[in-house]
């Protein structure tokens, strides 16, 4: 799993990326992790920071790679939380 990052927030998190790159006749192209330029979420081209500069993309990001079971770990805790404040009042 990802976490895709734009200013200090995680924007998203996600388990199969869809990397891409700019084509010579201008288009998005899917690629490797390792060739990418970008990244794509629901169709909407990201820049990864540090690569080749991707022409059009909305924002630059950060992508890094985190254990998805940790994050459910912590969601469960942090909704855990919420449930036993909203019981005790």
């Amino acid at each position: 799993m990802y976490q895709v990052i734009k200013g200090n927030t995680v924007m998203a998190y996600v388990d199969q990326p869809v990397f891409i790159r700019m084509h010579e006749n201008g288009s998005y192209v899917p690629a490797t992790e390792e060739d990418a330029q970008g990244i794509a979420i629901q169709s909407v081209p990201y820049h990864i920071l540090g690569r080749d500069e991707l022409p059009g993309a909305v924002a630059t990001v950060i992508i890094s790679k985190i254990d998805g079971g940790i994050l459910a770990v912590e969601q469960k805790r942090a909704i855990d939380g919420l449930i036993v404040n909203i019981l005790e009042g």
